[in-house]
């Protein structure tokens, strides 16, 4: 059986090495990379377990609800070392 696309765990490791402390990343440019719809959906999972996690930083761009940026908190970067 093979599996249909990446996991949780793949999408979080994905996500901590496109995403930096500090640095904000646009979430439309990490999804406008990804292959498919069902690796978007695990993406956004991932994103979610980071932010409870207290690893992520969610920042409201302003422009309205699709316009938001990511970057990893302090505490992720002694998590990863």
């Amino acid at each position: 059986i093979r599996p249909l696309g990446p996991t949780v765990d793949e999408q979080i490791a994905f996500l901590r090495a496109r995403l930096s402390v500090g640095q904000p990343t646009a979430f439309a440019s990490l999804i406008v990379e990804l292959p498919d719809r069902l690796t978007a959906v695990v993406t956004l999972l991932a994103l979610l377990e980071l932010a409870r996690q207290g690893a992520l930083r969610i920042d409201l761009g302003g422009g309205g609800f699709n316009d938001f940026y990511l970057s990893l908190t302090d505490d992720t970067a002694r998590d990863a070392a």
